[in-house]
């Protein structure tokens, strides 16, 4: 399973090969406590009448597609191919249309035809952000010409879109890694919800004989024949990386927490009760970790919801990877009120 971005990148190479136009409509701006932040992304197949991806999950897509699918509203989007792309306006009485949630977003639309230009272009895209380099993708406002740039993960900040009266400028960024130490019922609750939380997830189970006992499939990258640690140092020392210790064995656990807690994963956390969660401290000073590194430790692991079940048990964790990526991003304020906060889920 693929974050939201990639899977809708996905779907929109496959549309283009089976030969036909599809539309793709990306938040560029946002005003207010917006559904949706700036970068997302849908698509939209006319002749299958079928949507791959959300932009509010309800209202603007209503409007939108209904739109896209008959131009025969009030104000339709033109059919000609030499007045595209377009930029839409949503919220505030917005083409009639006030958002429950009182946001403004804005929106550019194009409209994209089978050409071997254009299945090249999202095809390169496509494969650059499964390699795990960024890259930003310029479309020409005039009339839709696209390219593409290589561009350092860090450039632009916490920015994604940048626009003048010119170009469109969006920076695909790389997708949070997650490395899931040991094979069980958590790891097999935790893989789907953080992949859906646009999490790329590795699970790392170097004892055979559990990962062959799970009559579970897990659908993700698994790593079997390396050792946790060795894996961290490798492939999830950097800052786009988390790492979730949940084998329920020291032996496995301890390798992973001990090189993880050293690098720079914007997240550590360890499944255990509290009492073990100390005696896990304990051990891993003893190998040699300072009280800086120790700090840097979430275990018990989750946020606090009484979770008990290990379904319960993975949400807790999911919710809190998803509050320390956003801290991480300099994008949480605690002291928000809900109605101010700029994303949430409408």
């Amino acid at each position: 399973m693929r974050g939201q971005n990639l899977s809708v990148l996905d779907a929109l190479v496959a549309q283009l090969k089976a030969g036909q136009t599809i539309y793709l409509a990306t938040v560029i701006e946002t005003w207010g406590a917006s559904p949706r932040p700036a970068g997302s992304l849908l698509a939209y197949a006319p002749v299958m009448d079928t949507v791959y991806g959300s932009l509010s999950g309800g209202c603007v897509e209503d409007a939108l597609l209904r739109d896209l699918h008959s131009n025969s509203l009030t104000t339709p989007l033109p059919a000609s191919d030499a007045c595209w792309p377009q930029l839409r306006r949503f919220g505030e009485d917005a083409d009639g249309l006030d958002l429950p949630c009182g946001a403004v977003l804005e929106l550019l639309i194009e409209k994209l035809t089978p050409s071997t230009e254009n299945i090249a272009h999202f095809e390169r895209l496509l494969c650059t952000l499964v390699n795990r380099s960024s890259l930003l993708r310029e479309v020409t406002l005039s009339n839709g010409a696209m390219r593409l740039i290589p561009v350092s993960a860090n450039a632009w900040g916490d920015s994604v879109i940048k626009r003048n009266t010119k170009l469109m400028t969006h920076k695909y960024e790389l997708q949070s890694r997650l490395l899931v130490v040991g094979a069980g019922d958590v790891s097999r609750y935790l893989i789907p919800l953080a992949q859906s939380a646009d999490f790329a997830v590795t699970l790392c189970e170097p004892r055979k004989d559990v990962l062959r006992r799970q009559a579970n499939n897990y659908d993700c990258q698994i790593m079997t024949d390396c050792l946790p640690d060795d894996l961290v140092l490798n492939e999830f020392a950097n800052e786009s990386c988390a790492v979730v210790a949940v084998a329920h064995d020291p032996r496995v656990d301890d390798l992973a927490l001990l090189a993880a807690l050293q690098k720079n994963c914007f997240y550590v956390g360890a499944m255990g009760s509290a009492r073990n969660s100390e005696k896990r401290r304990r051990r891993l000073a003893d190998l040699g970790l300072s009280n800086e590194h120790l700090s840097r430790l979430f275990a018990p692991i989750g946020i606090e919801i009484s979770s008990r079940t290990p379904a319960e048990i993975a949400i807790s964790i999911v919710a809190q990877l998803i509050t320390e990526r956003a801290k991480a991003a300099g994008r949480f304020a605690l002291n928000q009120t809900f109605k101010d906060r700029q994303f949430f889920n409408d």
